[in-house]
This record gives C-alpha cells, structure tokens and sequence, in this order.
C-alpha cells in the first residue's frame, strides 16, 4: 500500500479513505495503477471506484486480501494469483549477489527517472508514456521512494523501486525489471539486493514484495518465502455504467 501512496504524490495524484478502503489515483493510464484497497466483497467500497474512475475515464483495479472465496466483481473474473513474499532484511547482502559487470545506483535527477522509465517501460512490455508521469521532482525528493538502475556498459539494463515503512520496520521491493535481451544474467536478483540492502542499512528488519509467477523461483532462491496473495480484479476499460 505504501507504494501506490508515494506513486500517487509522485505523480501529483491523490488518494484518501473509504470507510472500509482506500482508494489511490496516479492519474496513469493503466489499471494496476488506480486502485480500490477493500475486501473483495465491499459492494459499496468498489461502487464508489467505478463511479469515480468511470468519471475519470481511467483504467482500475480492485486490491483484496479476502475472501478468497470470491472470483468474479462486477462480471470480471479474478486475475492469477500473484503471492506476497516476505524475507529478513540484511544490509550486507548486495555485495555478495552483485552480477558480473552491473553497476547499481539511486536515481537522482529527472534525467535519470527518464531511464528508469525507458527500462521500465521495455521490461514490462509497456508504451514509455504510460510511465511518464513518475518523471517530475516530485519522484526524486521523496526519499522514501527510491527508484535503482543497473547499468551495463554505461546502458540501464534493469531497475527496481523501493519503499520504506520506518513505523512497520519494512522495505518493500517493487517495479523489478530486466530488459529482454539482458535477462538470465543475475541482473534482477542484483537490483533486488540493493533495495533490501539499502532497506537494511536505514533500519528495516524485513522486505515485501509480490511476486509474478515468472518471478517467484528468482525470490525463493533470494530466500523469499509466501505469506499471502492480493486478489485482483482489473477494469481496463472504465465505464460509468458500472457505477
């Protein structure tokens, strides 16, 4: 949830509480990224997201931790499970998992939030302008929501984000990405390292992350283990019909 809150003051979004949820718009033209927080079987919480996204003409998704009983809303049908991963945190772990000529950094201009958004966008499959709007100041003052490139050969071949929770003593892992023609090389296991590394050095004790399917192998061997899914449901195409 902390991600999606900082990605929403990055993006000069906005989020606030429903009586049961939380809602979060970024204003991005994708449905992970304008979100209901809410049981799967809040009627009111996901009416109030249809009809305020429908409004806005954007793309939603519904975040649930239960009931897992639940696997369709609103005639969609409930998208593959993507399970949580927890593992403890340990600040000297990225030197030891550091892939063979990658180079890992924080992001710390606009310039190089471009990159993160040019590898991103290629690693994910997306159009480039679907990120853009993380590329502001905004995105670089936050401290607490450091974007990390890999470089190879001075080119940013893989990135990360992470978010730190200093009350819950928590680094979450999110955005980890490999460009196609230089995955398979470690690169994603390096990036990952250095955010729960950096997580650890400023007082985490454990790291989050969600995994795809495709990526869940790479964190069991990074010592990740599951600890729940989110369900999801995304609405691609807003229709105020559906409010």
């Amino acid at each position: 949830m902390s991600f999606w809150l900082h990605l929403a003051r990055c993006t000069s979004g906005t989020y606030w509480k429903l009586p049961r949820g939380v809602m979060v718009d970024t204003g991005i033209d994708g449905a992970a990224y304008n979100q209901v927080h809410c049981r799967a079987d809040d009627e009111e919480s996901i009416a109030e997201a249809a009809g305020y996204f429908g409004k806005r003409g954007l793309p939603w998704r519904v975040v649930s931790s239960g009931p897992a009983s639940v696997t369709t809303v609103r005639g969609v049908e409930r998208e593959p499970l993507y399970p949580i991963m927890s593992r403890d945190a340990v600040a000297s772990e990225d030197a030891a998992v550091r892939a063979d000529g990658l180079v890992v950094e924080v992001a710390r201009t606009v310039d190089d939030v471009q990159e993160f958004v040019d590898c991103a966008a290629d690693s994910f499959g997306y159009e480039p302008k679907l990120l853009e709007a993380i590329c502001g100041p905004e995105t670089v003052a936050d401290e607490r929501f450091q974007l990390y490139l890999g470089r190879s050969e001075g080119r940013v071949v893989a990135v990360a984000a992470g978010v730190s929770v200093p009350k819950d003593r928590t680094i979450g892992v999110y955005f980890v990405g490999v460009r196609p023609e230089s995955r398979n090389r470690g690169f994603g296991r390096s990036v990952t390292a250095r955010v729960i590394g950096d997580g650890a050095a400023g007082g985490a004790v454990t790291a989050v992350l969600q995994a795809t399917p495709a990526g869940v192998p790479v964190y069991t061997g990074m010592g990740f283990a599951p600890v729940g899914d989110y369900l999801l449901w995304d609405f691609p195409h807003a229709d105020p019909s559906h409010a």
